[in-house]
């Protein structure tokens, strides 16, 4: 067991006391349950649209996802509601995006490349093998992801107005900027990991995941590098149970982390900004 291992197992026991090869997987999307259609019907008419704009393996890439966890779900349906997610689209041809990243989002479209669908796929990075490891769902923390940027959208359209009528200087502006920036993105991979993890407990039968099932998934998440800074870092992202919280502590440790990170391939703002 290394180092980061003993480190993660430590911080979970902690607070529950106190406070690359390509995965086998199935080709074809489970049918969702008559429950979760019935919850989420804004939701599945998206899919239903998607179904018909991708290949199968691109609809079920996208589904299975959205079907894995209640809670992306929920993310995904209350912004259907308040309509900032109007299509999921799969390299939909829309022109003039300079598209530079795998996964954009054009307004209330959301857009992603055949490419970054098929890099979304479960994949064991980590070498360590345990009987019981869950692989996780990419799509699931992308999506999660990207439904925290949406749903702050308007933050970043008030300080963008705020900088503009602001006497600052030009390096104070930028400062804030990022600031923001970060820290939206820190809440961003708060909420990715978590639905990871509610994905995972759907895996597992609905049971909860333990901390022996979390280090796995944690090593093998594309997106596992400012997370594992942050766990690390000095004070240290604080886990609870299996989750991180949203707290000042926890965005201020991923935060830290992001900003000494390479930046991932999802566009985090909104190109109709």
């Amino acid at each position: 067991m290394n180092v980061f291992t003993r480190g993660l197992l430590v911080a979970a026991a902690v607070a529950s006391i106190g406070g690359a090869s390509a995965a086998d997987a199935a080709a074809a999307e489970p049918a969702p349950t008559p429950a979760a259609q019935a919850a989420y019907p804004a939701v599945e008419r998206l899919l239903g649209e998607l179904r018909t704009r991708s290949t199968p393996d691109q609809y079920a890439a996208v589904a299975r996802a959205i079907h894995a966890s209640p809670a992306l779900a929920g993310q995904l349906n209350e912004l259907v509601d308040a309509g900032l997610l109007t299509r999921i689209a799969v390299d939909s041809g829309e022109p003039a995006l300079g598209r530079t990243s795998g996964a954009l989002r054009n307004g209330s479209v959301w857009i992603l490349t055949p490419a970054f669908v098929e890099s979304q796929a479960p994949r064991r990075l980590s070498h360590v093998v345990h009987d019981g490891d869950i692989l996780p769902d990419n799509m699931v923390f992308a999506l999660g992801y990207m439904a925290w940027r949406a749903k702050h959208d308007a933050d970043v359209s008030r300080e963008a107005a705020a900088l503009r009528a602001s006497d600052d200087s030009a390096d104070e502006k930028k400062r804030r900027w990022i600031e923001l920036n970060t820290r939206i993105d820190a809440g961003g991979f708060i909420q990715g990991w978590n639905d990871t993890v509610d994905a995972a407990a759907v895996q597992h039968d609905g049971r909860p995941v333990g901390i022996t099932q979390i280090v796995p998934m944690l090593m093998n998440l594309r997106y596992r590098g400012p997370l594992i800074k942050a766990i690390q870092a000095t004070p240290p992202l604080r886990v609870t149970a299996t989750t991180f919280p949203f707290d000042d502590a926890s965005i201020d440790a991923l935060a830290l982390a992001l900003k000494g990170s390479s930046v991932i391939d999802i566009e985090p703002l909104n190109a109709a900004r």
